[in-house]
C-alpha cells in the first residue's frame, strides 16, 4: 500500500459515528533497504515482520483496511511516518475509546544529543525522528532530553501512553535471518499464540505481553537485549489480544 494514498483517505472533514464502539488503529512501518545504504545496513527480517504484525491484528481484531496503514521501505519517509502519527491523533476519526498502536522495525540511532527510528530517506541527524518527537505527538506531556536521561523518560511518560522499546537506550537488537527479529517474534509469539495470557483469562493485557517479550528476550540473549517500557501513566490491564476471537 502507497504510504501517501493511504493517509489521504483520512483528509475529509466527516467525524466520528454517534455511538461507534471503541476500535482499533494499526500504523506499521518496516525497512529493509535504506535510501542512503553506506550509512545504514540491510535488514533481512523487517518488512515480513511489520506485515505479521498487521495480520495478527487484522485477524484477533477484524481489523478494518481503513483503520491499518502499512508503510515500507520507500514508502517510510519521514514525512509519511510523522503524518501517519498524526492520524494517530486525530479526533475527527480517532475516539477517545480507540486503541491505537505503532509499531516500527528498522534502524534506530543515536544522533546529536536525541535518539529514535531512521526513516528510509534518513541521511543527516535532522532526519531523524526521535523518541522525543514520537511521544510529543501521541502524548501530550513530553520533557527535553539527554541520553543519560532518555532511559528515566521512557519509563515515565504521562498521558495513558504505553510506549515499548526492544532494548534499551545505547543497546543493541538481534535476530536471525530464519527467526527474524527476537523482539517481534516474541511479540506475535505472546499475542498469537497466547503464551503471554498468564492468568489464562483469553486475554492478552498490555503488561502480560511486555512481560513476556522482557523475559523472553533476557533469556535468548543472555541479557544483551533488555526490552522497557514506561512504568506510569497507563492502564497495565489494558486488553491487546482477546484470544477467543
Amino acid at each position: 500500500m502507497d504510504a501517501w494514498n493511504a493517509l489521504k483517505r483520512l483528509d475529509g472533514d466527516s467525524s466520528i459515528e454517534p455511538n461507534r464502539p471503541p476500535t482499533l488503529w494499526l500504523v506499521s512501518v518496516g525497512i529493509s533497504n535504506y535510501q542512503h545504504d553506506y550509512q545504514l545496513s540491510t535488514l533481512e527480517w523487517t518488512v515480513n515482520g511489520v506485515h505479521n504484525v498487521a495480520n495478527l491484528f487484522k485477524e484477533k481484531w477484524n481489523l478494518n483496511q481503513e483503520n491499518l496503514f502499512i508503510l515500507t521501505n520507500q514508502g517510510a519517509r519521514r514525512r509519511a511516518i510523522l503524518d501517519s502519527l498524526e492520524v494517530l491523533t486525530n479526533p475527527i476519526k480517532v475516539g477517545k475509546e480507540d486503541m491505537v498502536i505503532f509499531f516500527f522495525s528498522g534502524h534506530g540511532m543515536m544522533a546529536g544529543n536525541k535518539i529514535g527510528i531512521c526513516p528510509w530517506d534518513y541521511a543527516t541527524p535532522q532526519h531523524l525522528i526521535s523518541d522525543e518527537e514520537i511521544i510529543g505527538i501521541l502524548s501530550d506531556k513530553v520533557d527535553p532530553k539527554l541520553l543519560e536521561r532518555l532511559n528515566f523518560q521512557r519509563r515515565n511518560i504521562s498521558g495513558g501512553l504505553a510506549y515499548i522499546t526492544s532494548t534499551r537506550a545505547g543497546s543493541n537488537s538481534y535476530g536471525t535471518g530464519d527467526e527474524g527479529g527476537f523482539f517481534t517474534k516474541y511479540l506475535l509469539e505472546g499475542l498469537e499464540k497466547g503464551l503471554a495470557d498468564n492468568d489464562e483469562n483469553k486475554i492478552v493485557t498490555i503488561d502480560e505481553i511486555f512481560q513476556y517479550i522482557r523475559l523472553s528476550l533476557s533469556k535468548r540473549t543472555n541479557d544483551a537485549q533488555i526490552a522497557e517500557i514506561n512504568e506510569k501513566g497507563y492502564d497495565k490491564n489494558m486488553p491487546v489480544i482477546i484470544l477467543s476471537k
